[in-house]
């Protein structure tokens, strides 16, 4: 047997403290990455906001169900049936105005409620030709009407309260 010489057991100690070295090294990277980790799985999630100027829902087949943003006009909030119509729309105007409308199935028929900024108040109801056939409102001076519109959308029948409370009839 080979004696082990001092020069070869010079070079085996270097080739081990080098070895050993980057063993260190790895095992300290390891340390911080697993401490990192467990410390990052102890951050309890915060209430976070997420902004958008639109935000689109979407069906499994794509089709837009509902859509809520911000326009040039103001802030909006649509509802889609399955075939893609509108049937209900919110919305604030520019102006401060806030409306609601509910359309029927495929037509242009539904109720439309609105509110206006300097106090005005409306409900109209629509037939399936989109004329307004029932109106009703109440004024900022507090004034309250009723009307009643044929099929091609002339008034034919109104009655109101003015504000001094004086019932009237129209036309």
């Amino acid at each position: 047997m080979d004696e082990p010489t001092l020069e070869s057991l010079a070079r085996r100690l270097a080739r081990l403290e080098r070895e050993n070295r980057w063993l260190k090294r790895i095992g300290a990277v390891l340390v911080v990455v697993a401490a990192a980790g467990g410390l990052m799985g102890q951050v309890q999630p915060t209430a976070g906001t997420v902004e958008s100027q639109r935000f689109v829902v979407k069906d499994a087949a794509g089709q837009p169900r509902a859509i809520l943003g911000a326009t040039a006009d103001g802030s909006i909030f649509e509802l889609y049936d399955k075939d893609g119509d509108r049937r209900v729309a919110m919305g604030i105007a520019t102006d401060g105005s806030a409306t609601l409308s509910l359309a029927t199935k495929g037509d242009k028929g539904g109720v439309w409620i609105s509110a206006r900024p300097y106090g005005w108040s409306n409900l109209q109801v629509f037939d399936r030709a989109g004329t307004s056939r029932l109106a009703t409102g109440v004024a900022a001076d507090g004034a309250a009407v009723l009307v009643i519109n044929d099929s091609s959308g002339t008034t034919r029948a109104g009655l109101g309260i003015a504000a001094d409370d004086h019932p009237f009839r129209f036309p």
